[in-house]
């Protein structure tokens, strides 16, 4: 919100403008001011004329997204860095809970305009969206605590229950080390597909799967946080690449995606980027610049 609003005055216009800021009105758009002004310029009408901007995640993929307080509060480096991005536009953002599998049709049903989470860049999600690329990710397993299987790379998965989120990457990577299982005179991965991580790591616990195949940043976080770093450890699959991880958007909706990806090479070129994977000691995700990928 501007600072103008909070300023007493008489004038009517600026009392207006109070009373539009308190109704939950954001401000128009000749009233903002944005921090990066090159990248708010690119904004489409409706947007620059809302002032607001719709944005979704799943809240549950810790520490990128995450939900604290007793779920009262936002958090993670994708929620930060969207809160930044919002900053340099001069916009309002509108933060909303959307389970991973539901969130590109929340986009193709315009009821957010962009996903912010962690959702991996692949053809299949090119087909119907449009990315702009912010990080990269690293592979992993979360496993009970001391690694029983002695999991360590994708052939060690042979044999073995691997859980994983329904319609990730993480799927279409252990379904093809199963075809690699096979082929090499293995028995098959048994893949359980799960809602999401919550679901992934209760499994894990209830021993139903061996383990979840997830992003490494993802697992750390849990080894660490969870009965006191008793419960599970996180290993890292290093025989898979990493991978770039993007913000969603309608595909088609470039002019959007543009004005977003100049944000985020805002933020990486005032050092707030930085700050923010620092801060998870995560600056392995860290690319040098923002993308559009269609």
């Amino acid at each position: 919100m501007s600072k103008k609003y909070l300023k007493t005055t008489l004038a009517a216009g600026l009392l207006l403008a109070m009373s539009a800021c308190a109704a939950g009105q954001a401000a128009p758009s000749g009233e903002r001011s944005p921090l990066a002004p090159e990248a708010a310029q690119l904004l489409p009408g409706d947007i620059d004329a809302s002032g607001v901007v719709r944005i979704g995640a799943s809240y549950q993929t810790a520490p990128m997204t995450l939900l604290e307080n007793d779920g009262q509060d936002k958090a993670g480096i994708s929620h930060e860095l969207a809160q930044l991005a919002v900053e340099q536009l001069g916009l309002q953002g509108e933060y909303n809970i959307i389970p991973f599998p539901g969130q590109a049709a929340a986009l193709e049903a315009n009821k957010v305009d962009l996903v912010w989470e962690t959702t991996s860049i692949n053809a299949e999600r090119l087909k119907s969206a449009t990315f702009v690329e912010f990080a990269q990710l690293t592979y992993g397993v979360l496993v009970p605590h001391g690694n029983p299987k002695n999991i360590s790379d994708l052939m060690s998965l042979c044999g073995l229950k691997i859980g994983v989120p329904q319609g990730s990457i993480f799927q279409e990577y252990v379904e093809t080390a199963s075809e690699d299982c096979k082929t090499g005179g293995k028995t098959a991965i048994n893949v359980l597909t799960y809602k999401g991580p919550p679901e992934g790591r209760l499994a894990v616990l209830s021993e139903n799967a061996d383990a979840f195949l997830g992003g490494h940043a993802n697992n750390v976080y849990y080894a660490d946080h969870s009965d006191e770093g008793a419960a599970f450890s996180a290993v890292e699959i290093a025989d898979i690449e990493p991978t770039p991880i993007g913000i969603q958007f309608k595909k088609g909706n470039t002019q959007l995606a543009e004005a977003v990806s100049a944000a985020v090479d805002a933020l990486i070129q005032n050092g707030a980027y930085d700050k923010v994977f620092e801060s998870y000691d995560l600056g392995v995700m860290k690319i040098d610049s923002a993308s559009i990928v269609e």
